[in-house]
């Protein structure tokens, strides 16, 4: 996945948003053999990010999860424009990123849904995600979040 989608994604939800910005980060490690979970998020998002949680989960449920995040509505006074739903170029996005998600994901040993107990890189307030994907080569981090 290419940082200048996640890019195009944040553009185009902080354009004529009110009181919300979006934080999307993909970060890739190489795996180190026995790291656990904990130590692997840590390692990739700093010894300050405290590890809530974490389960296996169903690749499908990834994406529905994400697209679900990044399209919602928000409320009056915080939220992305009320345009964006709508806007072809934001769905073109939003498509491109479930075929990536899917490509990930399927090159993926497993799965895993986390949570941070504290040391976010953001701040979030609306909505957050965070998943690793294990890879045989390649681990890959995604994590996203919303605030005002």
């Amino acid at each position: 996945m290419k940082d200048s989608l996640l890019g195009e994604i944040t553009d185009c939800l902080h354009r004529q948003a009110t009181n919300y910005t979006v934080s999307l980060q993909l970060i890739e490690a190489r795996p180190v053999q026995s790291e656990s979970s904990s130590a692997l998020v840590r390692r990739m998002l700093g010894f300050q990010a405290v590890l809530g949680g974490i389960e296996t989960v169903d690749a499908n449920r990834v994406c529905a999860e994400i697209l679900e995040a990044l399209q919602y509505a928000g409320f009056e006074g915080a939220g992305p424009g009320v345009e964006v739903a709508r806007d072809s170029a934001f769905q073109a996005l939003m498509a491109q990123l479930q075929v990536e998600l899917r490509r990930l994901a399927s090159a993926s040993i497993k799965v895993e849904r986390f949570w941070l107990q504290g040391g976010h890189p953001a701040y979030p307030v609306f909505w957050d995600f965070a998943f690793l994907f294990r890879g045989s080569d390649k681990i890959t981090l995604f994590i996203g979040s919303a605030s005002d």
